[in-house]
């Protein structure tokens, strides 16, 4: 009995062994995605419903081809900043501009987002050229791009604040003109927390641009082209399957 007693230790000593070995291989094995980003919502954001649309898509095209993901929120201009320093492999949800292109790839558009301007209702500002607006003061907001023509059109009077709210009052109470803005996200900040305003400001045409939200993977992060090349097969995976649409369905998008 003591000898029979002794191997059956032995064997479950090896089983237990082999069983923590490829648990340890398994976990080792996990490839994670940090990602910053800011909170912007509809888009995404910590309160959101799984944290928005951009964040599920992206959730589900990298766990496609294998990866899990974590996202950080934080204000936009740390996130740059802690993302190039290499503290998080990328950024969620960001436009294109050129001078980013050398530190962050790019991966394949994931949806799109129009700039406009507002003003109050009742101002009856127009133009059909940027310098048609030399004369009024534009919010902005701090370290977020609005397109390369507009980034560098430094004949406008613009006026840079840290979050969309203090845009919108400023606007409200004439203390700027315009205020430059995704219509998505502008909208949706007044639908949820100044409802009673909507009818007090209105959308200046003709719309400053369309640009396209893409995630962006540091190109210091090791193996980061194959990164990109696993996101944008999962992308296209889930669109092709119907889940892209199936998750803005969810998030009351078409």
């Amino acid at each position: 009995m003591g000898r029979n007693h002794l191997i059956s230790c032995i064997i479950t000593l090896l089983i237990v062994s082999t069983v923590s070995w490829f648990a340890g291989m398994t976990f080792a094995g996990q490839k994670t995605i940090r990602l910053a980003t800011v909170e912007w919502e509809p888009h995404y954001g910590p309160n959101l419903k799984k944290q928005g649309y951009i964040s599920e898509i992206t959730r589900e095209a990298f766990n496609r081809v294998g990866y899990d993901v974590e996202i950080s929120f934080m204000p936009w201009k740390r996130a740059m900043h802690d993302t190039r320093r290499g503290h998080f492999d990328g950024l969620l949800g960001l436009y294109y501009t050129k001078d980013r292109e050398s530190w962050v790839a790019y991966t394949d558009e994931i949806s799109s987002n129009k700039i406009v301007f507002f003003s109050k209702k009742g101002r009856h500002i127009s133009y059909s050229k940027l310098k048609d607006l030399r004369r009024y003061k534009i919010g902005i907001e701090r370290g977020f791009t609005y397109g390369e023509v507009f980034d560098n059109a430094s004949f406008l009077q613009k006026e840079p604040v840290r979050n969309i709210d203090i845009n919108f009052n400023k606007l409200i109470n004439g203390r700027v003109d315009l205020v430059a803005a995704s219509e998505m996200v502008f909208m949706h900040m007044i639908t949820t927390r100044h409802a009673d305003a909507r009818k007090k400001i209105e959308i200046v045409e003709p719309p400053l641009g369309v640009d396209g939200i893409y995630n962006g993977i540091i190109r210091k992060k090791k193996g980061w082209e194959q990164i990109i090349s696993d996101f944008n097969i999962g992308l296209s995976m889930i669109r092709k399957d119907g889940t892209f649409v199936s998750i803005l369905n969810s998030h009351g998008l078409k």
